[in-house]
């Protein structure tokens, strides 16, 4: 029996070559559906029409219209439901089972493997495995975005991620993890190609997340055990480099730093001075990269434009033995009529700003957190406590004399008067916190008596992971 190939493509750039090759020097007999016939006669190949799914063929090519690309869009669906192959998806999930026989190859990066694999006289099981497993994914992977487009609600919950690479290990060397990615995630890239562990990419997460935040200035964040340690605003990068380790540089040693501009080589020494395990930014010149290279940091430039970045925020999921969480990502910002000065003194236009700056830097920071921050930097983070009282006396003894003239923000509402008092006698000049509690008249009064201006936002920040 002849050797047969089918074709069901509905991108056939690429293939052309291919197509001419396997039916002019490996006899191959092509036959095509109704979707490619024209396409692949219109290149010169002698072929035939496809007349029936329980034929036998020896390779497959199937690919599809790219339905993900619309999922965010305002699609026709009358152009949708034209667009959905289902004789495409038959033929694929029809052949896997077959997949001993028949090589199915579902894109234009496998097309170098054909070749070899024809000459092998068809022999590579594993390849045919390795395949077909891509091919059902890819069906999973269209299936799902149909339901999203046709059924457009929260009744299903599709995760259509394909793995990327294992990892060395989990959050401990005896816990195994892999990194799986999907079409939605960021682009980014490690420049000096080192391997990033779980604990690194977690860090990765939250420093991208919060340096997002203040794309448009001179922003570095500092973060360890997925918490931030630092952050700081600055007339450079540099500037903004000392002010954010000048705020722990304990904590500094072996993290994750994070800048929202291009690290040039100037920063780069002072990296190279310290102990750190990865370095994120949107760019860094040559002799930067050099520079870093020499200290075997792990090197990775973001590429999808940190403006751009919250519009990856969409959703957060915990799997639990109780069923999997999904919820929205806190993608929350101040809003004026929430943003209300509830004290008789009034912040000064440099208080406002130290005090969004803290406001977001808290909303990534671990509940009960409280932050202490003066001329646009932290000088003391406290995090991860269980009481909100513990983390105000921690993180105003960890500024210590800083605390003078600062601010001081909470994730949560100050729920009695004995963080005003603790502020007052840190000398404390004001305080950004969501209010809404029983006591807030007692909590305003407190803060009138001791001259501290209080601003209530009315947004509760907790994070408690």
């Amino acid at each position: 029996m002849s050797k047969r190939v089918l074709i069901n493509l509905y991108d056939i750039v690429e293939f052309d070559n291919l197509a001419a090759k396997l039916q002019t020097f490996y006899g191959y007999d092509v036959y095509a559906t109704e979707l490619s016939y024209e396409k692949v006669k219109n290149i010169g190949i002698d072929v035939k029409k496809f007349d029936g799914i329980n034929d036998k063929f020896d390779i497959i090519f199937c690919n599809f219209f790219p339905i993900s690309q619309y999922l965010n869009k305002n699609i026709d669906e009358d152009t949708f439901i034209k667009n959905i192959d289902s004789l495409g998806l038959s033929i694929i999930e029809k052949y896997t089972k077959k997949y001993r026989e028949t090589l199915i190859v579902t894109n234009s990066e496998q097309y170098e493997h054909v070749e070899e694999y024809i000459k092998n006289n068809q022999t590579d099981e594993n390849l045919r495995k390795k395949y077909a497993q891509q091919a059902l994914q890819l069906v999973c992977k269209i299936n799902s975005d149909i339901i999203k487009l046709i059924a457009n609600s929260d009744n299903y919950l599709n995760i259509n991620s394909e793995k990327a690479c294992d990892l060395l290990y989990g959050e401990n060397s005896h816990q195994k993890a892999v990194l799986y990615k999907s079409d939605n995630d960021i682009s980014y890239e490690i420049i000096n190609d080192k391997e990033l562990s779980y604990n690194n990419l977690i860090d990765i997460n939250i420093t991208t997340s919060i340096i997002s935040e203040f794309f448009d200035v001179n922003a570095t964040v500092i973060t360890k055990h997925a918490m931030p340690c630092a952050a700081a605003l600055g007339s450079t990068l540099v500037d903004s480099y000392k002010k954010a380790i000048d705020c722990d540089p304990i904590s500094a040693i072996d993290s994750v730093i994070g800048f929202s501009q291009i690290v040039d080589k100037q920063l780069a020494k002072l990296l190279k001075s310290m102990s750190i395990k990865c370095t994120i930014a949107p760019d860094y010149d040559d002799a930067a990269i050099n520079l870093l290279k020499e200290n075997n940091i792990k090197i990775i430039k973001i590429n999808t434009p940190l403006k751009d970045y919250k519009k990856y925020l969409k959703k957060e999921l915990i799997k639990t033995p109780f069923g999997i969480l999904v919820q929205d990502f806190n993608n929350s910002e101040l809003i004026k009529n929430t943003f209300k000065v509830v004290t008789k003194k009034k912040p000064t236009t440099e208080m406002i700003e130290d005090m969004v700056f803290a406001w977001k830097v808290a909303k990534y920071s671990r509940t009960n957190s409280a932050i202490v921050v003066k001329d646009l930097a932290t000088v003391g983070i406290a995090q991860g406590m269980t009481s909100k009282i513990d983390a105000i006396d921690f993180v105003l003894n960890k500024a210590c004399e800083k605390s003078k003239e600062a601010i001081l923000v909470t994730d949560g509402i100050i729920s009695t008067t004995d963080g005003i008092l603790d502020a007052a006698q840190a000398r404390i000049a004001g305080i950004i916190q969501p209010g809404g509690g029983l006591r807030d008249k007692e909590i305003i009064t407190t803060a009138d008596k001791y001259e501290i201006t209080m601003i209530m936002t009315g947004l509760r920040q907790y994070k408690n992971r």
